[in-house]
């Protein structure tokens, strides 16, 4: 207590025992003296200089209900949040709180995230709570903020059934926004013949008499000739066909490739065996081809103008991918040939359909498709009328069934923006104790987790392929990290791939014994706290735990992200004192020379 605040209760004390106050008498001239103290203790704020990460106690009261600051945007760490922490006294956890910000100068510009672009927060709560501003949407790099300052302003909006004044405890401080988040896969084990059915993604007809005409959203595609008059004899001019179909998101580079079947929809009228033709489109180091958004007239024989960039007769994507040989490049042999006697559905199987399948599963390399063509000698030809992938009619729309098996159990997806929350930011994503640095960390139990080493800006693709023990029923774990060359690390997370489990049952989820936010399984110090969510102080107040550097003291380091300087695969935080273990050995010393003194 403060020399004036002592001499306070002194003059209260000795009055009452003079004047023999009752107990009612010296609450309201303690109240007083509160609310005399109050107009000292909220006006200090307002005069002082901008404020690094603290604020002090203040009184509220009826005549004076807010305390300002002004903060030093410059003391934020790494990632930063902006929190502001408010908790009344016991009297008055009724009461309501208004925390807001004002003000924001000289932050970073970009419209829509920086604070200064948006409306100031603000947030009410009762007795206890806290506003948090997320400043690392707006630029997570260190110093970006220096020079800047915010006001910071608590409010009483009322004060509850205990009246005025009220005490309230203000902390503001800046945390780190760590980068995190929890894969949690359901691994399929099962490695017997499976079957997928996989819709085109992509489909359009080339045009031989107009090179700028293709048909990309309409609902009919076109195999065949049309005869052309050219005085004194008619001319043929070819339609071809192109489908794509996602054939590797849906089957594993690990599998073998049993059978394919390309199943399409027949809907122009009568034919007396029209021959349909199937060939693979040949690749192109310059790209493949684009459907576009061409919509032809009526029933779709005579093209329409591509649009920018769509596949035309010509091009792969107009203007600067050219075909090799106009109407689309293919592969020498066809995967498959047939005839067209009526319409309705049509299903063409061959094995040089499957090997053709099986080449894209390998490679990669499903962006081109198959090419549909009518090579028909008669003299008067009948060009074939196919359903393209946007015909809502109800006829067969182009679809590929693929029988196949995995040779061992595979998975595959992206890590999206929403789960990292860091890409963009110029950092790198590696898994920990990928020790080579090759995106490519083997587990304990035989998995292996891969990572894209050139993530797109929104997602980092991933893989996870089980070589261990087959029929292996648990959880297995690859722990990552988010780091930069500017920042160091600054973020970790976690894959969970459940083997013959339910990984939507909290029953099978592993423990996280120490609340970091890493579960044990993958934590490399499960007894002490080292994850995104709660840390151990490695250098400043050691030992203790924390959720910012500042929360260690000047200097200080918190651990949020599993890091393991020797890489012996046990984290930095279990080498780190149990916290006050120093003071406890101080106090001990003292003592015992206290001991020695008194003897």
């Amino acid at each position: 207590m403060s020399g004036p605040a002592r001499h306070a209760w002194r003059r209260i004390a000795v009055s009452a025992l003079r004047r023999r106050a009752s107990p009612v008498r010296i609450a309201e001239r303690f109240w007083r003296m509160v609310v005399a103290l109050a107009w000292l203790a909220a006006a200090v704020p307002a005069l002082a200089a901008p404020l690094p990460i603290v604020a002090p106690s203040v009184f509220l009261s009826t005549p004076l209900p807010s305390a300002s600051y002004s903060v030093d945007l410059g003391t934020l760490p790494t990632r930063p949040e902006l929190v502001v922490e408010v908790a009344a006294d016991g009297f008055h956890l009724d009461m309501l709180l208004a925390i807001e910000t004002f003000a924001w100068t000289d932050t970073p510009e970009a419209p829509g995230n920086c604070p200064n672009n948006v409306t100031p927060p603000t947030t009410a709560v009762f007795g206890r709570g806290s506003l948090v501003v997320p400043l690392w949407d707006c630029d997570p790099r260190p110093g970006r903020f220096a020079g800047g300052t915010v006001g910071v302003r608590v409010r009483a909006l009322g004060f509850g059934a205990f009246g005025s004044p009220a005490i309230v405890a203000i902390t503001i401080r800046g945390a780190t926004h760590v980068a995190t988040g929890t894969l949690a896969t359901q691994v399929d084990t099962n490695l017997g013949p499976r079957q997928v059915v996989i819709p085109a993604s992509r489909d359009t007809v080339l045009y031989a008499e107009d090179f700028s005409a293709s048909n990309g959203a309409g609902e009919f595609l076109w195999a065949g000739d049309r005869l052309v008059s050219a005085f004194p004899f008619s001319v043929r001019r070819p339609r071809h066909a192109l489908l794509a179909f996602d054939v590797t998101p849906g089957i594993p580079p690990v599998s073998s490739v049993l059978g394919a079947e390309l199943r399409l929809g027949v809907t122009s009228g009568s034919h007396t065996g029209e021959p349909l033709r199937i060939e693979s489109v040949a690749s192109s180091p310059s790209g493949s081809w684009v459907e576009g958004g061409a919509n032809a007239p009526g029933d779709e024989f005579i093209g329409i103008s591509a649009p920018s960039s769509a596949a035309d007769w010509s091009y792969r994507a107009r203007p600067s991918i050219p075909w090799t040989t106009p109407g689309g490049d293919v592969v020498a042999a066809p995967v498959a040939e047939t005839q067209v006697f009526a319409s309705g559905p049509l299903f063409v199987s061959t094995s040089a359909l499957a090997s053709a399948v099986q080449a894209m599963v390998t490679k990669g390399d499903d962006a081109n498709g198959f090419r549909l063509s009518s090579p028909n000698p008669a003299i008067i030809p009948r060009p074939i009328q196919l359903a393209s992938r946007e015909n809502l009619s109800g006829a067969q729309t182009p679809e590929l069934v693929i029988d196949y098996a995995q040779s061992q159990v595979y998975e595959t997806g992206q890590l999206a923006t929403g789960l990292v929350s860091f890409i963009g930011e110029g950092q790198d994503f590696r898994w920990i104790y990928d020790l080579d640095q090759d995106d490519v960390f083997v587990t304990g139990i035989g998995g292996v987790c891969e990572v894209d080493p050139t993530p797109t800006p929104l997602t980092v693709p991933w893989t996870y392929r089980f070589q261990g023990t087959p029929g292996f029923t648990g959880v297995d774990c690859c722990t990552w990290n988010v780091d930069s060359p500017e920042t160091g690390t600054v973020g970790t997370g976690q894959a969970l791939f459940f083997h013959n489990l339910d990984a939507s049952n909290p029953a099978n989820m592993p423990p996280d014994g120490d609340g970091d936010g890493i579960r044990d399984l993958c934590d490399n110090c499960p007894a002490r706290a080292n994850g995104p969510l709660r840390g151990t102080c490695l250098v400043g107040t050691l030992g203790a735990t924390c959720r910012s550097n500042a929360e260690c003291g000047p200097g200080g380091r918190c651990n949020l992200s599993q890091e393991d300087s020797d890489k012996d695969f046990v984290g930095n935080a279990c080498s780190v004192p149990e916290p006050g273990f120093g003071a406890a050995l101080v106090a001990g010393l003292g003592l015992l020379a206290a001991l020695r003194r008194a003897r």
